[in-house]
């Protein structure tokens, strides 16, 4: 969160040349703030305590409040073209969210990781370790931000060698019980990895879809090109209470709602969605623009997927693999 903040601060000073080093250090920031914030929440539910699907959906719907703010006051400085003033505005929330997380730290910090059974000097010696990768990662970031063609070569090789290090853990892994969690663990991970592949085609094309092949005015009024991301974060917020009630209430009356469930009606959900684009460009007016509900149907389809797929899916690793291996 410090990174965050001062990646916002820097990308605030409006400079050009100052602009990848802030954004090195935001999105190493947030890179490692969302994996943090789940492990913590990990630690708060037993492995069998029904309550930890609930609980991740619930925080899903508190992030994505913070989401939806995010991408509404995006589009309002980018209609009055004060870019600026919003990267101040990030900045001056990301310190906030520091001072709250002070004041509860008692609530937050770690209850059961192996850096509590270490002695003092194996923790100061980790520590200052994790500080240096952290701090190295910054650099690097920037350099790969100015270099497409080596960060995309870069990106592929570590994906292939995580890819082989998990199969490795599973092949070598003791316990007969924990290996074939740990192989349901991987199966599920080649869907998740297919559904996001499209999901996050949201931001990049079908945000240039809808900047260019799509109608934005809808009852008078100009959408923003932000404001579309908030359709998902609607969706994601009111259905996320919605579903977790309804699977608790389903559970209990003995209905199966299982996670290899959900994935596939996620994939099935994200499917649909995109099927649904090429209907509505075969609808387009004289102009070659696409009527926004087609867009907006879509990503209502694409929302109701993630939903079923992304918290549920880390609260998975806490059920299928090892604890050793859940911060891998």
């Amino acid at each position: 969160m410090v990174l965050q903040a001062a990646g916002s601060g820097v990308i605030a000073l409006g400079r050009l040349s100052a602009f990848y080093g802030g954004l090195a250090l935001f999105l190493v920031g947030s890179g490692l703030n969302v994996t943090c914030l789940n492990m913590m929440l990990t630690q708060r539910f037993s492995p069998e305590d029904p309550r930890r699907e609930g609980a991740f959906l619930w925080n899903y719907a508190g992030m994505n409040i913070g989401v939806f703010v995010g991408f509404a006051v995006a589009g309002h400085y980018q209609s009055a073209e004060r870019c600026a003033e919003f990267f101040v505005f990030a900045t001056v929330g990301n310190v906030l969210s520091i001072v709250l997380c002070a004041a509860t730290w008692a609530k937050l910090k770690d209850l059961d990781t192996p850096l509590l059974t270490v002695t003092p000097g194996q923790f100061r010696a980790r520590l200052l370790g994790g500080l240096a990768i952290l701090v190295g990662r910054v650099p690097v970031v920037w350099f790969l931000l100015q270099s497409p063609g080596e960060a995309s070569t870069l990106l592929k090789a570590v994906c292939a060698l995580v890819g082989v290090g998990l199969v490795v853990l599973m092949v070598r892994h003791p316990d007969a019980r924990e290996r074939r969690n740990m192989t349901a663990y991987l199966v599920l991970t080649v869907g998740s990895l297919a559904f996001w592949s499209l999901c996050q085609m949201a931001p990049s094309g079908l945000q240039l879809f809808a900047d260019h092949h799509v109608d934005l005015v809808v009852a008078g009024v100009k959408v923003q090109p932000q404001w579309i991301q908030n359709i998902n974060t609607v969706v994601i917020v009111v259905g996320g209470l919605l579903l977790s009630a309804l699977f608790v209430r389903l559970r209990a009356q003995g209905f199966r709602v299982d996670v290899p469930q959900q994935f596939a009606a996620s994939l099935l959900l994200m499917g649909l969605g995109f099927l649904a684009l090429p209907v509505g460009i075969s609808r387009a007016d004289a102009q070659g623009l696409t009527a926004f509900g087609w867009l907006g149907f879509s990503y209502i389809l694409q929302s109701v997927g993630e939903r079923l797929i992304s918290k549920v899916g880390c609260a998975l690793v806490g059920q299928l693999a090892p604890r050793q291996h859940q911060g891998s």
